[in-house]
């Protein structure tokens, strides 16, 4: 799961005809600091939706099928009945006909171009999939399709947005289970990791702040979530078998959340508790997993070391370390236990 770093002390709810649901259209403005709702077809109010859960109404208007966003510019596409779609820069948000400006894109817009993105290229959703088309601007050419891959299913996009450091951020609001965000790499094109927020009725991406704002199903309370894995569990630790006195153990594992998605670039402490004299684990060490505790203080008899006192994960959520001390022959009848431990 994502970490949840705010929700709203009351529900945002805007009137009947903009209700929100993943049927309507929004998206998170630079220029205001907040996300801009529409509907698809015709809209009968358009809000500024803010991350504190404040709607403000900009006005009544007609923007005829406000299918997207321009990332770039932070227009909104407006597609209306015309063949090629046409940027809108509504002043203050709202309806302006002498604003309207024409893309360079010249393809055939279909029924399946939902929700599209400009971000130096022409995206959008393919209808009821993961997958996420690239067009180009000029020509309508296919560049590449996009097929982004997780772990939580089942999952169809119904948001997507880009970060300006190029993180394609894909979500499905609600799959039944959870809201589903996935994550992918537009400059290596690697599908970076999927974890998981409350069902939601809509929800924006902040790419400037790299946040989710998401207005939960449940009762329309808005949550805002950071783009961060909160840390579950660690995997099961290994252990390399250097196992005498005084020789290098290699010692690893994994930082997980609660969906098995790796917790990034996190950190993580270490300590080696004192042996258990005359009992314990017999003939080896043990690595364990634990949070410090007020009782667990060095003792002067826990011979050896561990390399470092923190490490950090890698973008797997792998972490490493090393362990140099006595070897299993000297430790029988007694154990030592290396913890490691997080928070957040």
């Amino acid at each position: 799961m994502l970490i949840k770093l705010y929700e709203s002390a009351t529900p945002t709810v805007p009137d009947a005809q903009s209700a929100f649901s993943i049927s309507t259209a929004g998206w998170y403005c630079q220029r205001y600091d907040c996300a801009v709702h529409f509907g698809l077809t015709h809209i009968a109010s358009v809000y500024k939706v803010f991350r504190d859960g404040t709607l403000v109404r900009m006005g009544n208007g007609s923007f005829n099928h406000v299918y997207g966003f321009s990332i770039d510019e932070d227009l909104p596409i407006s597609i209306g009945s015309s063949v090629a779609p046409l940027l809108n820069d509504p002043v203050g948000m709202k309806y302006d006909p002498a604003k309207f400006a024409s893309l360079s894109y010249t393809g055939t817009i279909g029924a399946g171009h939902t929700r599209p993105l400009v971000y130096n290229g022409y995206y959008y959703i393919g209808a009821g999939t993961a997958n996420v088309t690239k067009r180009n601007l000029a020509t309508g050419a296919l560049v590449e399709t996009i097929v982004t891959t997780g772990v939580i299913s089942p999952f169809a996009v119904d948001r997507l947005d880009i970060t300006l450091d190029g993180i394609l951020v894909a979500i499905d609001a609600d799959n039944g289970t959870h809201g589903v965000v996935r994550f992918y790499d537009l400059t290596t094109g690697l599908n970076l990791y999927t974890s998981a927020f409350a069902r939601s009725r809509a929800v924006y991406v902040d790419r400037v702040h790299k946040n989710i704002w998401s207005v939960r199903l449940s009762d329309s309370i808005m949550e805002v979530y950071s783009f961060d894995v909160a840390p579950y569990v660690f995997s099961p630790f290994t252990m390399g078998s250097n196992r005498s006195r005084y020789r290098q153990d290699d010692l690893s594992g994994t930082l997980l959340g609660a969906q098995g998605e790796p917790v990034r670039f996190w950190p993580v402490g270490w300590r080696l508790t004192q042996p258990n004299q005359g009992g314990g684990f017999v003939g080896d060490l043990e690595v364990g997993v634990g949070a410090l505790g007020s009782n667990g203080s060095l003792g002067s008899s826990a011979e050896g070391h561990v390399e470092h006192d923190y490490t950090e994960t890698d973008e797997g959520g792998a972490t490493e370390n090393l362990y140099c001390g006595p070897g299993s022959v000297d430790y029988v009848g007694q154990s030592a236990t290396i913890e490691a431990w997080t928070g957040y």
